[in-house]
């Protein structure tokens, strides 16, 4: 019994540890979008100005 709850252990670090990397990867991934988003309202004022 002392085995199985440690390697029920080792589970649940495991899924800790994955559970942090994707959250990182959403977070890496919200900043990219916000970013883009600049860009692409920086782009669509530039053409503004040019019709102008």
């Amino acid at each position: 019994m002392g085995k199985d709850i440690k390697r029920l252990q080792e589970l649940i670090n495991s899924l800790e540890v994955v559970k942090q990397e994707e959250d990182k990867k959403k977070v890496d991934a919200d900043k990219d979008k916000g970013t883009n988003n600049k860009e692409e309202s920086n782009t669509n004022t530039n053409d503004t100005n040019i019709i102008e």
